[in-house]
């Protein structure tokens, strides 16, 4: 899950690099994805990448927060 509101970013070029690498080998174990925003521009780009990844991807506004893991929870062992 990537709430907007606690998301670290990267504070290096190497950072960046590193989570990119995790994410590359690790992106098949990745069934589901929840990103919990308010931003308009986010929700749009959610849009995006979910064509681009072969997880399922949604989006909560951060009210829903609660609702977001739980559909999280689910996909755990599907």
């Amino acid at each position: 899950m990537f709430p907007e509101n606690t998301f670290p970013g990267w504070t290096s070029h190497d950072a960046f690099l590193a989570n990119m690498q995790f994410r590359k080998s690790h992106y098949r174990d990745i069934v589901r994805l929840a990103v919990v925003t308010d931003s308009i521009l986010l929700t749009e780009v959610t849009k995006i990448v979910s064509n681009l990844v072969d997880a399922q991807v949604k989006t909560y506004p951060a009210s829903e927060f609660e609702d977001a893991l739980q559909w999280l929870k689910t996909g755990i062992g599907a």
